[in-house]
């Protein structure tokens, strides 16, 4: 196999399994905001943007990091 094949199956790989602990845009949006609801920022004229909130949480939190917000 040439080398560049290897390291693209490699990544494409890599890249699919680091994918799978992630939380779907549903779940994230129903952690934000009950995290929103707890914290009393859903009732304020003005507060942090929630699909920004959404993207963060989709990119960095594990579904047991979501999972863990909604049972807040």
């Amino acid at each position: 196999m040439k080398p560049w094949i290897s390291t693209l199956v490699l990544t494409l790989a890599l890249s699919a399994a680091a994918g799978c602990d992630r939380a779907s845009e549903e779940k994230c949006r129903e952690a934000v905001r009950n995290i929103l609801s707890l914290t009393g920022l859903d009732k304020a004229d003005t507060g942090p943007d929630e699909h920004g909130a959404i993207r963060s949480c989709r990119a960095n939190a594990s579904k047991q990091a979501v999972e863990c917000m909604i049972a807040a």
